[in-house]
């Protein structure tokens, strides 16, 4: 019979050190809204429009709760940093149109720029399927 693995005293004094477990609630704290988001985005219901509204409150998230965290200040530059290279990669027309289309978000949290694309991309979707808006109407 194979003897259990004994933990260091060095993990154990890190495990019931009071500290860690602050940092560690301030790490879950910090992380909540991308749990939120990522729960959402990855669901079963369908949430194009979505998109639009987690990046803003994502980023002011971390604005208000960096600097009372524990990482040091280049950490914190970092994670700004991903939040919006996230933002570069997720963020496409697609999702400013469903954005503006949705009644819950009217495009609330787009720029004038977005708004335009939008338009456009709606647009340019409708002449390309208008001989199947009759058929969508009636079944709408």
């Amino acid at each position: 019979m194979k003897r259990p693995r004994s933990v260091s005293n060095c993990n154990k004094n890190t495990v019931l050190n009071d500290v860690f477990w602050d940092q560690m609630v301030n790490r879950l704290e910090l992380l909540q809204p991308v749990l939120k988001w990522l729960t959402l985005r990855e669901g079963d219901s369908p949430a194009i429009s979505a998109t639009m509204e987690a990046f803003p409150e994502l980023k002011d998230h971390f604005t208000a709760t960096l600097p009372t965290s524990p990482l040091i200040k280049k950490q914190e530059k970092e994670a700004l940093a991903i939040v919006k290279d996230r933002k570069e990669f997720c963020w496409k027309t697609v999702h400013s149109a469903a954005n503006l289309l949705d009644p819950r978000f009217n495009g609330r949290n787009l720029a004038e720029e977005d708004i335009v694309d939008a338009c456009e991309y709606i647009c340019k979707m409708a002449s390309r399927h208008h001989e199947k808006l009759p058929f969508i109407l009636y079944f709408s």
